[in-house]
């Protein structure tokens, strides 16, 4: 009979991980392979690996330093959304929301119109899009610019991407307070969170 340990102990051995110790042990090593292979540390913090896309060594590095710095910045601070040196000559590809919703929605662009398309609130798409403004500083995919990066997050929120459960979920419910149009538009919507949130209303 095989083991949860056995099976723990086999998965950290196809890694390349020592495959031996306690079955607690042997999970952190898988997390922590994961993480490293799916983020960047800076500091002790995150990052996610779409924001040093196509860059050389180098350049990562020089980036994982623009990115510290902005981090350091607050969002009324207006030096810190100068375009980072890294992003020179960079061109970045639509993020899955972007593409998703343009399929959805054809022609349709600026807050107003997918305020009326969707039924959400424009003032509330408003705070999400100046979320995603602010949010530009402190890491971005190369090439990027503050506005892709702040109607990606409208995107995301509009098709339940993983911000409609988090950091923004409290605005949906203040859409939803606000408008049965926005009510419907999000029963339509399927989870779109690359995580596997798994989320249910």
């Amino acid at each position: 009979m095989i083991t949860d340990k056995m099976a723990l102990s086999f998965l950290c051995d196809q890694h390349g991980l020592c495959s031996s110790g306690t079955q607690k042990k042997l999970v952190a090593r898988l997390l922590f392979k994961f993480v490293d292979e799916n983020k960047n540390i800076i500091k002790g913090k995150f990052s996610p690996k779409k924001y040093y896309a196509g860059l050389t060594k180098k350049e990562v590095e020089a980036r994982k330093k623009e990115i510290a710095k902005g981090e350091k910045t607050k969002s009324s601070d207006r030096s810190a959304y100068k375009p980072f040196k890294t992003d020179k000559n960079k061109t970045t590809k639509s993020s899955s929301y972007t593409t998703r919703f343009h399929k959805l929605f054809p022609g349709v662009s600026g807050l107003g119109e997918i305020s009326k398309a969707t039924g959400i609130p424009k003032s509330i798409l408003q705070k999400v899009y100046d979320k995603g403004l602010a949010a530009w500083r402190t890491g971005h995919r190369p090439g990027a610019t503050q506005g892709q990066w702040g109607y990606a997050r409208v995107y995301s929120f509009v098709l339940k991407g993983c911000t409609y459960y988090s950091p923004d979920n409290k605005l949906v419910e203040e859409a939803k307070n606000m408008s049965d149009k926005a009510k419907t538009h999000w029963k339509k919507m399927t989870c779109m969170c690359k995580k596997g949130c798994g989320h249910k209303e």
